[in-house]
């Protein structure tokens, strides 16, 4: 039998159990599930609160110890191992949750899709991708739907299964721990929505996770929400990079020109002055969540951004739109993270030039943009920029430089 274990309302202390390596060990075996995940069931199919009964933990110690002698096979004990990704760990932070529920932008343009377009949730069976607190699949829950899993790998599920219980949803809501990967659904689903947009939208490769969502548990006919989603980029003049970089050159009386480069070197995701814009927005990517494949998410694209205005420009700037509907018969609800528009918790994401240009109006820059997965590291990206200044077919000058986004 399965051990049940009251979770504390406190998520930091049952991490600090977890990561007790002893204490991992107890629940491991206590929870002997061999043949099957735990946590690929819906959280509400177990008995919450209170703590581990002595009884339970002889009996479950007896269960494990009588199939030591089985057939030897690796098992998911069914609680989150102790070598959890941080990546997940850091999504169980009430800090992070609450910065993104009060980005009212991203929050209400999901409510609104849903609840002007219920006739696509009502009476449906609805997918959340990495559910959080379960926001989304409330409101997919009000717009109607007759069941949603809300699926998560952090620790975070357990304050979700707790919010839906409180809001009388959980006989349509089934909470899931675990990656969308893994876990075991009863059927499939006919819509997937997801909030899985990262900072210079694919960081964090979570649309991998949604991708995967789709391949597997999305039925034919189903449909994936967000539906459209453009990456854009656009020339900054703003002295405040060059006195960024400037600072390096006399720290307290000390010249530290090595910490110049890796500041060069990583992207600096900050919130853009709209004065400062001086091209018309370039857009390099137009990704179809119903069609986009994970090679798709590796890139490498040409890029021609026009120069609105003479300037030195010092740097450049990416951000992303998001486009809900699939199909002209629903109501479009789309929100922007471009510098000019209501700001969103993504901001924009900067890339500092080495060295600074002098650009006229009608200007461009033409080129390329490759984005990559950093090898050691695959939730972060490598950017790669190579453009030439363009003025009236004559080459002026070329920008030819990587960034890193971790």
């Amino acid at each position: 039998a399965c051990v049940r274990v009251r979770v504390c309302v406190c998520t930091y202390c049952f991490v600090c159990l977890l990561r007790d390596q002893s204490a991992a060990l107890i629940l491991g075996e206590a929870a002997a599930i061999k043949k099957k995940n735990r946590m690929k069931k819906p959280l509400d199919e177990y008995d919450d609160v209170g703590d581990t009964s002595e009884e339970d933990e002889e009996g479950a110690a007896k269960g494990s110890d009588e199939e030591e002698d089985s057939e030897e096979e690796e098992y998911d004990s069914g609680f989150p191992r102790v070598e959890d990704d941080p990546y997940f760990q850091s999504y169980a932070n009430v800090s992070i949750h609450r910065e993104m529920l009060q980005d009212s932008v991203r929050t209400r343009a999901y409510r609104d899709f849903m609840y002007e377009n219920r006739a696509l949730f009502k009476g449906k069976i609805v997918l959340d991708v990495g559910c959080g607190t379960g926001i989304l699949s409330m409101f997919a829950a009000r717009a109607g739907a007759k069941l949603v899993y809300a699926v998560d790998r952090s620790e975070i599920v357990y304050q979700a299964m707790a919010n839906v219980r409180e809001n009388k949803l959980d006989e349509v809501i089934k909470v899931m721990n675990g990656q969308v990967e893994e876990v075991l659904l009863k059927s499939k689903v006919d819509v997937i929505i997801s909030e899985w947009m990262g900072y210079f939208l694919l960081y964090e490769s979570m649309f991998d996770s949604v991708i995967a969502a789709r391949e597997k548990w999305l039925a034919p006919g189903g449909l994936v929400f967000p539906g459209k989603l453009t990456m854009n980029m656009i020339g900054l003049d703003d002295h405040i990079y060059i006195q960024q970089l400037d600072y390096w050159k006399n720290v307290y009386g000390f010249r530290m020109s090595s910490m110049r480069h890796f500041d060069l070197l990583e992207a600096d995701v900050s919130t853009v002055d709209p004065d400062c814009v001086v091209t018309d927005p370039a857009t390099f990517m137009t990704l179809d969540a119903q069609t986009a494949t994970v090679e798709n998410l590796q890139f490498k694209s040409d890029i021609c951004i026009k120069v609105n205005r003479s300037c030195v420009m010092t740097a450049l700037a990416s951000y992303f739109d998001t486009h809900f509907a699939t199909s002209p018969d629903q109501k479009e609800i789309s929100f922007s993270c471009s510098p000019s528009a209501p700001a969103t918790h993504w901001k924009q994401t900067v890339f500092i030039l080495k060295d600074p240009i002098t650009v006229h109006e009608g200007d461009t820059l033409e080129g390329e943009i490759q984005v990559e997965k950093q090898k050691n590291h695959k939730r972060a990206l490598h950017v790669i920029l190579k453009l030439k200044q363009m003025r009236n077919g004559e080459e002026l000058s070329k920008i030819g430089q990587d960034y890193l986004i971790q």
